[in-house]
């Protein structure tokens, strides 16, 4: 298990304890928040792309901007479930409107 954040050891120790058993694990489950990773990609492209810190900002707002994906063993292979939040739809949906009113960039 991988675990990052403010406290990964608690994290962790919160979601394994909620587990019963091997059989209720995924094989594989991660979640990024993609706001915090939008507001470091706007300070590396500075003032050039500023609907970049727009995205990032309205990510930030949404408080729904998370990816998920969940893999799971079923029989003769696996299943993938890739989960976008609604909150990161939207804010490139506004995002891109804005754009379209500036004119682009």
């Amino acid at each position: 298990m991988l675990s990052i954040g403010a406290d990964p050891v608690a994290a962790a120790v919160e979601v394994l304890g909620k587990k019963s058993g091997a059989k209720n694990l995924p094989l594989m489950q991660a979640q990024l928040k993609v706001g915090p990773l939008m507001k470091i990609a706007a300070k590396q492209v500075g003032e050039e792309q500023p609907m970049v810190a727009a995205l990032a900002e309205e990510m930030l707002k949404s408080k729904k901007d998370h990816l998920n994906l969940t893999a799971t063993l079923i029989k003769n292979g696996e299943r993938v479930r890739f989960e976008i939040e609604e909150g990161i739809i939207s804010s490139i949906g506004k995002v891109g409107m804005m754009a379209a009113k500036k004119g682009g960039r």
